[in-house]
């Protein structure tokens, strides 16, 4: 049997594979329409504890960077979205560290009048911000189509 929207296979408990979407009323042996057989605690296994879709509520936790990503990791029961609050908290954690410690570095040599350094910094601190939406963007685009991408070098810390 196929989705009807997407035209991904369904699987026993007339879920599709791909889009995650309920088939309403499975066809009977005989042909015709039966009682939908999906249990109730599998309906809402894609409900998060605040009461949004997992996909939705994963894609939030990247929200406000890391602020978002801590609260919703002590928050949250959905392992799922437990893993992207995680994710966010580390990896926007890092960045925002960085980038506090680019901006007193900065500051230290306009003080000191350390003119060609505080150029590199300027272009340090650029290349910073692009890495840092880039990865918002993208990151929140991935959770959101309920994917579980990990930034290398992060997963250790988020799966362990």
């Amino acid at each position: 049997m196929r989705c009807p929207a997407c035209g991904a296979a369904i699987d026993d408990e007339n879920r599709c594979v791909d889009c995650g979407r309920v088939r309403s009323a499975p066809l009977s042996a005989d042909g015709g329409r039966s009682e939908p057989t999906e249990s109730a605690e599998r309906r809402t296994s894609r409900r998060t504890t605040i009461g949004l879709d997992q996909n939705v509520t994963a894609a939030l936790t990247y929200s406000l960077t890391f602020v978002t990503g801590l609260a919703f990791y002590l928050l949250e029961e959905n392992e799922f979205v437990r893993f992207h609050a995680a994710q966010s908290t580390a990896v926007f954690g890092v960045l925002f560290g960085l980038s506090f410690l680019l901006s007193i570095l900065e500051t230290v040599l306009i003080i000191a009048s350390v003119r060609g350094v505080s150029v590199a910094l300027e272009f340090a601190w650029l290349l910073l911000a692009v890495t840092t939406v880039g990865l918002w963007l993208g990151l929140m685009v991935q959770a959101a189509r309920g994917k579980r991408t990990a930034v290398p070098g992060v997963e250790r810390l988020v799966d362990g």
